[in-house]
């Protein structure tokens, strides 16, 4: 596996005055995918209980920035068997080939506590329903017609609703294709998965009766019913920077499809795929 390294001396810190929008949804019922970021350095840290719980990954980065947010922020993946994390590795290292990963060694500023490597890069994780088409429909798409309802469902007024996309400008093809793209039907943990929460700020929008997402359950999906799909996140990142028409990674790049005990690279032209033959144990 290739590695380049950064030094960062101190604290990682983010003082900013954060001017707070409408606020786009975490997970809603009826998404075509749940989107997380997965750290290959620390994640082998394999929980005894097979699972992996992944945080929602918003196309905007930072949800804290939103005066409102509403949806499931989290996801536990079951049934990751020690022999599935053996495919994930060799999955993700196939990857890192293409996208070498960066590592940041943070110095804390006490002098105390021990430095920390973390991958600057990680790698994006989409969970899809396996029924979901690669070939037929573009990933990284949300693909609910429904968005504005469920939002209005959980709380969220009709000014404060909108849905970033992960590509600029792919809004018609997610409305044109959403009815035949299955949605991912996860297992909500109960009336929590969902309720409407407010996010403190520094502006003093927020509630203090309210807990913050992170402390609500997750939903859970069980592995062998998912398609996993495996991108670098700054490949991720340029799909909204330029002028795409294709609604395509740029040409060159690779993504990973991952469905059970098997794996396939698939490579970007701009325009298709082209893929492998399955690899896996």
């Amino acid at each position: 596996m290739h590695h380049h390294f950064v030094i960062v001396a101190g604290a990682l810190c983010l003082s900013m005055s954060l001017q707070l929008h409408a606020s786009p949804p975490f997970f809603l019922p009826g998404d075509a995918f749940f989107s997380g970021r997965i750290n290959t350095r620390v994640n082998p840290d394999r929980p005894k209980d097979e699972s992996l719980l992944l945080h929602y990954q918003h196309p905007d980065g930072y949800a804290g920035m939103y005066k409102w947010t509403v949806g499931t922020s989290r996801l536990r993946l079951t049934g990751l068997t020690a022999d599935v994390w053996k495919v994930w590795e060799k999955a993700s290292n196939e990857l890192r080939r293409y996208d070498p990963e960066t590592l940041v060694v943070v110095r804390p500023r006490d002098g105390e506590s021990d430095e920390e490597m973390i991958e600057e890069n990680p790698l994006s994780v989409f969970v899809y329903p396996k029924t979901f088409d690669i070939t037929k429909f573009r990933p990284f798409m949300r693909y609910n017609e429904n968005w504005p309802e469920e939002c209005t469902a959980l709380g969220v007024p009709h000014e404060d609703q909108f849905l970033p996309t992960f590509y600029r400008d792919s809004e018609h093809r997610e409305w044109r294709d959403a009815k035949y793209v299955p949605a991912l039907p996860v297992t909500l943990a109960g009336p929590d998965s969902g309720r409407k929460i407010r996010i403190p700020s520094a502006g003093g929008l927020g509630d203090s009766k309210s807990r913050p997402a992170d402390t609500l359950e997750p939903a859970t999906y069980p592995y062998d019913q998912a398609q996993i799909v495996l991108i670098n996140q700054a490949k991720l990142r340029d799909l909204k920077k330029r002028n795409n028409p294709n609604l395509m990674p740029p040409k060159g790049s690779v993504i990973i499809v991952i469905q059970g005990m098997h794996w396939r690279e698939c490579f970007s032209d701009g325009k298709n795929w082209t893929f492998t033959d399955p690899k896996g144990e």
